[in-house]
């Protein structure tokens, strides 16, 4: 079925880092079969076979400051550990592979996650292109999904509510003009930062705060109107000295 491009087959996983955009990967491969382990080398290489992954990230999460991405991953051809083995050399090993992955990223995930192998998924089959085939033509079109282990689950939803820890800094200008970094608040959740904002239109202010957690301010009032208005406010805080900021 594979050789006649009938079958799409995609799997699902987490991986170490944050994947900012779609990667197309193809390079060759060499297996040490003693060793049991896939090499990945350039595809100028002459020896080797040829090998191809698609990534496409979906969701990211910060977990105790380390970064993850939830990605999708295609495979064009099949090879042995292909996807554990190219998203590493790409910079992007899976979460919980022992064999390629990052350790310390490992030994956090055992510590933290109960997590002792990688986490990755044959999440999809999507046929197509059956026409041809007589024989395959009924499977035109079908798609057969596999449901997440529990463990991958358990895990998938911990990424999950990472990712709603939203934080909004109002007016970072006066704070740190460059001189600064923000990397600390970056490792919490997902960080906005404004230079300026108005500090007589409450409705910019509602609109940038949002459904943001946490609100830090230097001189933008944020009154009780603008508190009622944003209800998931957790924790208000003051980047400066100052009085009648907050109602």
């Amino acid at each position: 079925i594979r050789e006649r491009n009938c079958i799409n087959k995609y799997y699902l996983t987490v991986i170490c880092g944050r994947l900012e955009n779609p990667m197309e990967l193809c390079d060759r491969m060499t297996k040490d079969e003693r060793m049991n382990v896939t090499s990945v080398l350039s595809l100028e290489e002459e020896e080797g076979k040829v090998m191809e992954t698609v990534a496409v990230p979906l969701e990211y999460s910060r977990l105790d400051g380390r970064r993850f991405t939830l990605t999708e991953v295609k495979i064009i051809t099949g090879r042995t550990h292909q996807i554990r083995a190219h998203l590493a050399s790409a910079g992007f090993p899976l979460l919980g592979d022992v064999k390629y992955g990052d350790h310390t990223a490992n030994r956090w995930a055992a510590s933290k996650l109960g997590l002792n192998t990688q986490l990755l998924h044959a999440r999809r089959l999507e046929f197509a292109d059956c026409h041809s085939s007589e024989m395959l033509s009924y499977l035109q079109d079908r798609v057969i999904e596999a449901e997440l282990p529990e463990n991958f689950e358990r895990i998938k939803k911990r990424h999950e509510r990472s990712n709603h820890m939203k934080i909004v800094i109002l007016d970072g200008y006066t704070e740190n003009p460059g001189d600064l970094s923000w990397g600390e608040l970056e490792k919490l959740g997902e960080l906005t930062v404004y230079d300026r904002t108005s500090l007589t239109d409450e409705k910019e202010i509602i609109e940038r705060i949002g459904d943001a957690q946490i609100v830090r301010s230097d001189k933008t009032p944020i009154s009780k109107s603008t508190i009622d208005a944003c209800p998931n406010i957790r924790f208000i805080g003051l980047l400066a000295t100052g009085y009648n900021g907050i109602d």
